[in-house]
């Protein structure tokens, strides 16, 4: 069987964060604050996530590891931007298997 070759979903993210009170940048606080942080993740940013999903079924119907054959595979994509200038992509594979 030569399986479904398709594109689960397509994914869009968009994000908008305001700053923390408490925040202010690296050496910028009172040692008299009761809360205060530096972390540059509590600071205001927008970001974007898109990316798509693709499964193949059915593929490998006669592969087996042990009593397990494989059923499907699965590869995922997606792209995140942050205003700051963070960007990053990130690539996920799977496997699906069934007990025979």
């Amino acid at each position: 069987m030569i399986g479904l070759l398709r594109i689960l979903k397509e994914i869009y993210r968009y994000y908008n964060q305001t700053a923390a009170d408490y925040f202010a940048g690296y050496e910028q606080h009172n040692s008299g604050e009761e809360f205060y942080t530096s972390d540059y993740d509590l600071l205001e940013y927008n970001s974007h996530q898109y990316g798509f999903e693709i499964n193949h079924t059915d593929i490998f119907t006669e592969f087996h590891i042990s009593s397990f054959g494989l059923k499907s595979v699965n590869l995922k994509y997606n792209h995140f931007e942050r205003d700051s200038g963070l960007k990053s992509n990130i690539i996920t594979g799977g496997l699906n298997f069934v007990m025979d």
